[in-house]
């Protein structure tokens, strides 16, 4: 076994969004703008807080693809003890009709989880341990056809076979935070106690050594 540092992928993020101010999609085509509440997040980084109201919903369909990826950085501090037991939408790529990829926390769980479905399917994979309040984590999933990876600052935690094709219609979106469409009401949840940062989303399927890269970490790989 070797320990190697991952190159950058060759080929440009759809959008690189480094959300510490509205920042313009051109990449969108619509003139989306992603705007909201910028502040320090736990770990002194500024992002994206998300949770006081319906956050950012960024056009699909000219930034996601057949097969792609999705990677950010996301913190959180912990919840007011009245504020715990709501479900927290953090980062939701909505496909066509009730297709979703998202990830999330399931009320007073800190497992972050992911999850590639038709609505209302339950399958996902789930961190095997909670994530810790102030610290930053870098999260990606990909998609190619067949396979969907979860991936944490760089290492892979689980796979779901692709039971369907990734299609986006021009309603598709990806919400930042709660959001609200024709089958999911993702609520609010009172306070801004999640915060993301240095979003990045890809029209193809990174490999391992690419996520590492991204995530900033050496990737693993074996000698013959």
């Amino acid at each position: 076994i070797a320990l190697a540092v991952a190159a950058t992928s060759a080929t440009p993020p759809d959008i690189d969004l480094k959300p510490d101010a509205p920042q313009a999609l051109p990449a969108a085509r619509e003139g989306s703008t992603v705007s909201g509440e910028y502040s320090p997040g736990p770990d002194g980084q500024t992002a994206l807080g998300l949770g006081t109201e319906f956050g950012p919903a960024i056009p699909a369909a000219p930034c996601c693809g057949a097969s792609g990826t999705i990677a950010f950085t996301l913190s959180y501090v912990d919840p007011a003890p009245e504020n715990r037991l709501i479900n927290r939408h953090i980062v939701t790529l909505r496909l066509a009709d009730r297709g979703f990829l998202g990830f999330y926390f399931i009320q007073t769980s800190r497992h972050l989880e992911m999850s590639y479905k038709q609505l209302p399917e339950s399958t996902r994979v789930i961190t095997p341990d909670p994530l810790e309040a102030g610290k930053a984590y870098r999260a990606a999933v990909t998609w190619d056809g067949a396979t969907v990876c979860f991936y944490l600052d760089g290492k892979l935690l689980g796979e779901q076979k692709q039971g369907f094709p990734a299609t986006f219609p021009a309603y598709s979106r990806l919400n930042l935070g709660p959001y609200r469409d024709g089958w999911i009401s993702a609520e609010p949840w009172r306070a801004n106690d999640v915060f993301i940062r240095d979003l990045k989303v890809w029209k193809e399927a990174l490999g391992p050594m690419d996520i590492a890269a991204d995530a900033g970490v050496q990737a693993v790989t074996a000698e013959a």
